[in-house]
């Protein structure tokens, strides 16, 4: 299945809920030719008691998606634009360029697996609201994932995420007074300011801190909410692997 394909947690409705989706889509959204958006919402048989999808379930709702997936859009063409799993049911959004075909399409799929219940639907969205302010995650949402791919990549190498260390943050402002303004700031939530310099055509801010990579999120979040304020960006960060000691 080609594009950017990543998932994150969130709530819908104030229910934990994860959602699936081609972040690369974003580039071309909205497509004109693709009007309408069409949906399926299929209730799961073990859903954890929390609403998501369970491991004992695993195998059979990854055989579900592909069916559906594959006989969408190999029938109605088009995009498949993500899921969304929460409050014991799974729902598939496409963006199809035969809608007529789409309850068909999926009553087909669905043949092999008579013991789940399923719904379909469809309504225009020239937009794409659906996919760019309900699926796609926010500013914060995927500074969480950048954070999480960063941990995997760290754990890959043996590293103990709880065991505090220096972590680097770079920043990236458009001018002299608002690094500076940043950087102040950054001081007083007890960060270390190792650079403030121009960089190209804007100004580089790095900062140093003691902390533990499994409390990335809490300190990445403010750091980033404050360079948007500030018209700046905040471009990530590093730290060396800590891994035990071997006896």
């Amino acid at each position: 299945m080609a594009g950017k394909w990543d998932f994150y947690f969130c709530l819908i409705e104030d229910q934990p809920a994860s959602i699936y989706l081609d972040l690369a889509l974003i580039e071309r959204a909205p497509i004109r030719s693709l009007s309408a958006f069409a949906y399926i919402r299929l209730y799961m048989n073990q859903p954890r008691p929390d609403g998501l999808s369970s491991s004992q379930e695993f195998e059979t709702l990854s055989a579900i998606d592909d069916a559906l997936v594959a006989n969408v859009t190999s029938t109605c063409g088009g995009h498949y634009a993500g899921r969304t799993t929460s409050d014991g049911a799974r729902t598939y959004y496409f963006y199809p360029a035969k809608i007529p075909m789409f309850e068909g399409s999926v009553v087909q799929a669905m043949r092999a697996y008579s013991g789940y219940e399923f719904e379909v639907g469809h309504r225009d969205d020239p937009e794409w609201l659906v996919y760019r302010d309900f699926l796609y995650p926010s500013a914060a949402d995927r500074q969480r994932m950048l954070n999480r791919d960063v941990l995997e990549a760290l754990r890959d190498h043996g590293d103990r995420s709880d065991l505090p260390r220096e972590i680097d943050h770079w920043i990236f402002m458009p001018d002299r007074g608002r690094a500076m303004r940043f950087a102040q700031w950054a001081e007083a939530q007890g960060f270390v300011v190792s650079e403030c310099e121009p960089h190209e055509d804007q100004y580089k801010v790095r900062l140093i801190r003691i902390d533990a990579p499994t409390d990335i999120d809490e300190v990445t979040l403010p750091l980033h909410e404050r360079a948007v304020e500030l018209g700046g960006n905040y471009d990530g960060w590093e730290c060396p692997v800590e891994a035990p000691e071997k006896h």
